[in-house]
């Protein structure tokens, strides 16, 4: 192989390459945090808690595989930190258990994460062409929560923390 046809490759591998991040990542850079914002809690939790806030800091793991619909907006689902632990052959005693709590159904233990501008819109694309967003992710995002008509909580997010 020549010189030129090892460079041809190169390059064609460089610019295949480039096409893997978020494709609007200017856009995307509003919604991204610098820093992890104190006070998150799990999505279980924030139905446990009393009174709730309708602004919040949730912190769980990223989810699109039963978001078929989510390519044409900016909207992910976040699944609570106890759902996604694997158990094996865990027996538990006590009503607290942080490994059980995840056991309460997919309404209690995720949310619907919808990125919004400043005018409270959300971005008609998938939220990956925004951001670095990869399924199984650990995300903090901050934003105004509300239960919608099926009982689904739903988070309209203007920050989030992506923990490497």
């Amino acid at each position: 192989m020549n010189r030129w046809t090892t460079l041809v490759i190169i390059g064609t591998g460089l610019l295949v390459g480039c096409g893997r991040g978020p494709q609007h990542a200017e856009l995307g850079r509003r919604f991204l945090l610098p820093d992890e914002p104190a006070g998150a809690i799990g999505i279980i939790d924030y139905h446990e808690s009393e009174p709730k806030a309708t602004d919040a800091t949730l912190v769980g793991q990223i989810g699109f595989k039963n978001l078929k619909w989510s390519t044409q907006s900016a909207m992910f689902l976040l699944i609570d930190p106890t759902e996604a632990m694997e158990v094996g052959g865990h027996v538990c005693h006590d009503e607290n258990c942080p490994f059980c709590k995840g056991k309460k159904g997919a309404l209690q233990s995720r949310a619907l994460v919808m990125l919004v501008d400043g005018n409270g819109q959300v971005p008609p694309m998938d939220a990956r062409k925004l951001l670095p967003l990869a399924e199984g992710q650990t995300a903090v995002v901050s934003g105004q929560v509300e239960t919608d008509e099926a009982g689904q909580l739903v988070m309209h997010a203007r920050g989030i923390y992506l923990r490497r």
